[in-house]
């Protein structure tokens, strides 16, 4: 696709003798004329490295999105049931401020865990979010503290944790009352004290 469209911008205008002292300009047909001057079309040159711009961009995008890497987070709940989710791991600001946003669906299996470090209160918003979530307030012995279930999309309320927080796992609505994930039930993850 991106070549055809690189072959189709005229970069050079080709005018042909045409045998009576005129030229004809055309595209560059070097079968048809036994004379070709090329002269530079200086506003269509623009066109090849935004093209090749365009095409990065993209491709960068793509890759992004293929390369998120999922690591396996496991609930132990009281009942002694294990849940996995296969989470991305949000442990730097930016990557916590933008969580799910903008995203219009995820599997059911996965989730992210925002990392926050340290103990700490928090608050979370659903701006820009479309999908309806399940926010599960973790402690720093990956203990769950709190549970807000389905939460409202695109909402810009605050949703405040009460106690110390050292992560967030936002997982699809109604999962947690699906899989029976309580207040209590043990976070296995490699940045939670056990």
């Amino acid at each position: 696709m991106i070549i055809n469209l690189i072959k189709n911008i005229p970069l050079w205008t080709c005018y042909r003798d045409l045998g009576d002292g005129t030229c004809k300009g055309d595209k560059p047909s070097f079968f048809l004329c036994n004379t070709v001057r090329f002269i530079p079309r200086w506003r269509n040159i623009f066109y090849l490295p935004g093209s090749i711009l365009l095409f990065t961009c993209l491709c960068a995008c793509v890759t992004n999105v293929d390369n998120t890497i999922l690591q396996t987070l496991t609930i132990s709940t009281a009942s002694g049931e294990g849940i996995n989710f296969n989470v991305e791991v949000a442990k730097d600001e930016r990557s916590r401020r933008r969580g799910l946003m903008y995203r219009r669906s995820m599997p059911l299996d996965q989730g992210m865990l925002l990392d926050f470090n340290r103990p700490r209160k928090v608050s979370i918003w659903m701006k820009n979010t479309h999908i309806p979530l399940d926010l599960i307030f973790i402690d720093a012995k990956g203990v769950i503290i709190e549970i807000v279930s389905n939460t409202e999309p695109l909402s810009t309320k605050l949703i405040q944790s009460d106690a110390l927080i050292r992560a967030v796992l936002e997982i699809n609505a109604n999962q947690a009352l699906e899989h029976n994930i309580n207040v209590g039930d043990q976070i296995m993850f490699d940045i939670f004290i056990t």
